[in-house]
């Protein structure tokens, strides 16, 4: 027979981590409610500054969405068609639906995209520090309306495949995205000049 003494000192140990967990969980909890009522204060406290950033934020919104939509009806509906076309009449060598997330531009891509752009004057527009997020997106439905550019990913994951650090198949996709884009701009800039 076991030692009675243990078995009651296991079960009270057993207790105070359940119910210190459950203090904690109710601090996180506090803490969160805490954050979400200091919300408003901050962001009133800040309203030039994340008046400016919403703005900045629904202009690159608007952007991205006419992006989207101009490479979706132009670049993936006539792709879509003639592969779906291609492999009803027997395609073998690249029979597979195409996505329009593989053709359309995400929200990250193209705020990344006019943001290098800005700081290659030395500007820093979109991409939003930790304490600007702190300050002026400080609940998650703020995050979500207005979508905030916090990291350059698709820039690190370029830098990370020209410098031979990563092997990302995002990279390859970002250089061959913009090899394609290149070859549409030059062909319509030179192609449409009078003779």
């Amino acid at each position: 027979m076991g030692n009675p003494f243990r078995a009651v000192t296991k079960k009270i140990n057993e207790t105070t981590k359940k119910v210190n967990s459950g203090f904690k969980k109710v601090g996180s909890e506090l803490t969160k409610i805490g954050d979400v009522l200091k919300c408003p204060i901050s962001i009133f406290s800040n309203i030039p500054m994340c008046g400016l950033y919403y703005i900045e934020d629904l202009i690159m919104l608007v952007v991205w969405f006419a992006l989207w939509l101009i490479c979706f009806v132009v670049l993936y509906l006539p792709i879509s068609f003639f592969m779906e076309i291609y492999c009803a009449l027997g395609g073998v060598y690249f029979c597979q639906k195409v996505k329009y997330t593989d053709i359309c531009p995400s929200k990250q891509f193209v705020t990344e995209l006019f943001e290098l752009c800005f700081q290659f004057f030395g500007v820093k527009i979109w991409l939003r520090s930790s304490g600007d997020v702190k300050k002026c997106y400080c609940i998650p439905p703020m995050k979500m309306a207005f979508q905030p550019l916090t990291s350059m990913k698709y820039t690190k994951s370029f830098m990370n495949a020209a410098t031979g650090d990563n092997d990302d198949a995002m990279s390859e996709r970002l250089i061959i995205a913009l090899i394609i884009f290149g070859v549409v701009v030059a062909v319509n800039v030179y192609g449409c000049r009078e003779k």
